[in-house]
């Protein structure tokens, strides 16, 4: 299987690895024609609702053929909190919410691309008791020949939204306030 569980204190703690390079051949001809294959999602991935689970793949879903990028973006926020992903050389933190749940995910820079290249990592923590945590930009500075630090940004972790959906309430509410809704 391409899953590990661990434990951290009282929390269980999975990561997936997903393998996205099956077609890579390396260069601009990668994107838009990639796989990572629904098999090896789901094999690794069963939704474990008692765990925080990272998925660990090198490309954005956008690298991947079409006809996977959104059904494998949606196995994986239906099995994962965290994903954390590279290749695109540049750092990026955001959350998207599906109907599946919600998936933030981590773009880590490049720490080195070449030597004139604005390379960076991301480097992030989290509490997990909390679900509270910071950022942090390094860039390399060549002149100086080290690693400066940027700015701490916080995020948080927000709990994934609810699998499924019932508007009978909000249906309901418009129905008492006199709004009226067809229903199609």
């Amino acid at each position: 299987t391409h899953s590990r569980t661990l434990t951290v204190g009282p929390i269980r703690i999975r990561v997936l690895l997903l393998d996205s390079a099956w077609l890579a051949g390396g260069g601009p001809s990668d994107m838009g024609a990639l796989l990572v294959g629904e098999r090896q999602v789901l094999d690794c991935a069963p939704v474990d609702d008692g765990c925080l689970t990272f998925a660990l793949v090198h490309h954005p879903f956008s690298w991947l053929k079409e006809f996977e990028q959104v059904p494998i973006e949606n196995l994986v926020m239906q099995c994962a909190q965290i994903c954390l992903r590279g290749h695109v050389h540049s750092h990026d933190l955001r959350s998207v919410d599906g109907q599946m749940g919600r998936l933030t995910t981590f773009t880590a820079g490049a720490a080195f691309q070449s030597r004139t290249s604005d390379n960076s990592y991301l480097w992030c923590s989290i509490d997990l008791s909390t679900g509270a945590g910071e950022k942090v930009v390094h860039r390399y500075n060549h002149q100086q020949h080290r690693w400066d630090a940027g700015e701490r940004q916080l995020w948080t972790l927000h709990p994934s939204s609810p699998r499924s959906l019932d508007a009978s309430h909000a249906l309901r509410a418009l129905s008492d306030a006199g709004v009226p809704y067809p229903s199609y």
